[in-house]
């Protein structure tokens, strides 16, 4: 039953909040509450991942492949975790926006929906029940985006929304292709046929185009080159809060399922396919980072980022190694903490002065010496300065990458670390080092609740790096039963269920 608690806690919650209404304190109140269960849950669920093996649950008690099952393994709960602990901290910022009766109240019941939609994409063990996922993720998201945009500036939604509706189509068709090859949608079931189909005449030429075009679905939910121009231009739309939770978990359920898909479901001999996403990789992260640098909003330039990051991990997948798939988990991990918490960094400054505009703003260093702290950590590590998480996710891929003899990619990844560096300066230089504006209160406006969620990522963050050895192993772990279809497919085929 533990697989199923992440997904049906959030789901009741958000019913509930629609019901309760407009009541201020009460539904924050609810909300909170509901995350600390699910991150308890979250944890109890990572418990029984690495110590008895998956968690697994066959819905209505029929054995997969004939039901739906869900799969509590070692990478999902590690995400489900993280996922819970920026909802959190998005959650607790929105607190410091406006009044508990200023509150939307659409805004809270659509983060728990949206939370729903990232949990089972990470749990599902079922190909349609991913669709279902990522359209449960996806609506949420819609409503999120244009709940509180300013009127000039939604129409920047509308190509994150029409390019996920193309992808949500292509997925549809690519699962009736799936069911056509295999027989069935569950991940087990389709990896143990796969199996046997790679060895029939034309059969491993028709499992190649099934992957592309999976691949493509959910690159593009990952904000891969070149269909990523979506994601910068409507992140900046969202209040910082919202963007944080957007930054931190929409890209990354591409690139969990992308990991999925390539490691456990489909067969490894797909090498072609793996060169051209790592070239893809290599192509998001230095346009992406090419963004960041010729942009002045502080919103604006952390949404290339997330771009430009998102490249680092899709170039380790294509290098397609136990080694490049565990760096891939472990930086999914740094960039999840350290990009959220960047988003809250830019709650303050919108805050502070009305506009994240840095020809506007300054003078931060001398009145929130704390805060610029904050930033400079998170800034550093997302650079990939050394000791902080981001040197270590990167270092990782770049051994990976020179063994491989990706000389070339490597060369672009050194380029686009400079350059995000570059870029993250010229957000202290322009919010923090530069002289205040006139008119700038004296004091910075924080309030408990974005202290609160900053000194919680902040801690996490840190913890990273104090516990870098014994997440790195949990990550080699993940990694090498990721790589195993055998032992997926022996836990959800044989675990369970009624024949």
């Amino acid at each position: 039953m533990l697989p199923a608690l992440p997904i049906l806690i959030p789901l009741i919650t958000g019913i509930l909040l629609l019901l309760m209404g407009s009541r201020g304190k009460l539904n924050r109140g609810v909300s909170i509450l509901s995350l600390l269960v699910q991150i308890l849950a979250g944890l109890m669920l990572a418990r029984e991942a690495y110590t008895s093996g998956m968690a697994i649950t066959h819905l209505g008690s029929w054995k997969a492949p004939l039901g739906i099952v869900l799969v509590g393994d070692k990478v999902a709960s590690i995400l489900v975790i993280l996922a819970l602990l920026v909802a959190l901290a998005s959650t607790l910022t929105g607190f410091s926006e406006r009044s508990a009766a200023g509150d939307n109240p659409m805004r809270l019941p659509l983060v728990q929906f949206l939370v729903t939609g990232i949990q089972l994409s990470f749990l599902t063990g079922d190909l349609f029940n991913l669709f279902v996922a990522f359209e449960v993720m996806l609506l949420s998201s819609y409503g999120l985006m244009t709940l509180e945009a300013d009127p000039k500036r939604i129409k920047q939604a509308y190509p994150y929304v029409i390019l996920n509706l193309l992808a949500s189509a292509i997925f549809l068709a690519g699962c009736g292709y799936a069911y056509a090859l295999f027989g069935t949608l569950n991940y087990a079931g389709m990896a143990e046929a796969a199996q046997l189909l790679a060895d029939a005449p034309g059969g491993a030429a028709r499992i190649s185009i099934l992957t592309a075009v999976l691949a493509l679905v959910f690159s593009i939910k990952a904000g891969m080159f070149p269909l990523y121009y979506w994601l910068p231009n409507s992140y900046p739309v969202l209040p910082p809060s919202l963007g944080a939770l957007y930054s931190g978990l929409l890209t990354k359920v591409g690139i969990y399922v992308l990991l999925r898909l390539l490691g456990t479901i489909m067969p490894h001999t797909q090498e072609g396919l793996y060169l051209t996403i790592a070239w893809l990789g290599g192509a998001t992260m230095l346009f992406g980072v090419l963004g960041a640098v010729s942009r002045m909003g502080v919103r604006e330039i952390l949404a290339f980022h997330v771009v430009s990051q998102v490249g680092f991990m899709i170039l380790a997948i294509g290098f397609f190694t136990p080694v490049a798939f565990a760096a891939t988990i472990f930086y999914m991990v740094h960039h999840i903490i350290v990009k959220s918490a960047l988003f809250l960094t830019a709650s303050g400054i919108l805050k502070q002065f009305g506009t994240d505009n840095l020809t506007k703003t300054g003078g931060l260093w001398k009145k929130a010496p704390l805060f610029s702290v904050v930033f400079l950590i998170m800034a550093f590590s997302l650079a990939g300065l050394p000791p902080l998480s981001g040197f270590w996710a990167k270092l990782w891929i770049l051994m990976e990458g020179i063994s491989g003899k990706y000389y070339s990619l490597v060369a672009i990844s050194l380029v686009a670390s400079v350059l995000t560096l570059a870029s993250m300066l010229k957000i202290w230089f322009g919010a923090f080092w530069q002289p205040a504006p006139d008119n700038c209160p004296d004091k910075m406006p924080m309030g408990a609740a974005l202290w609160t969620a900053l000194g919680l990522m902040t801690i996490v963050s840190l913890g990273v790096v104090l516990a870098v050895g014994p997440l790195w192993n949990a990550s080699m772990a993940a990694a090498s039963e990721m790589l195993t279809p055998s032992i997926y497919i022996e836990q959800v085929l044989s675990k369970g269920g009624t024949p």
